[in-house]
């Protein structure tokens, strides 16, 4: 938040965001290998952002396949709008 003179009076907020991008599944990119880190020593603080990503070597970048996320399965329920004439809609049991 800015401070001082000609500062907002409306706090303004932001978030840092960290992401590292998609993991590349190994055993489906052929020629793809996970570059080692030097190890911590216990109690060593981990490194910063961007430091902290895994490192990807692969042979042909074109051929990486990434690990996907679990598909959604969350099933969302509607009501059907009634034709003319039928019965009004029932509520959807859950």
């Amino acid at each position: 938040m800015k401070s001082g003179p000609g500062a907002s009076k409306t706090p303004i907020l932001g978030e840092k965001v960290t992401d590292c991008g998609p993991a590349v599944d190994l055993q489906k990119s052929a020629g793809c290998k996970l570059v080692p880190k030097a190890e911590l020593e216990e109690g060593a603080a981990l490194p910063a952002y961007p430091d902290c990503c895994p490192v990807y070597d692969c042979e042909n970048p074109d051929d990486v396949v990434y690990v996907s996320s679990p598909k959604s399965t969350k099933i969302t329920k509607s009501a059907r709008v009634p034709k003319e004439g039928s019965e009004e809609p029932r509520a959807l049991e859950e």
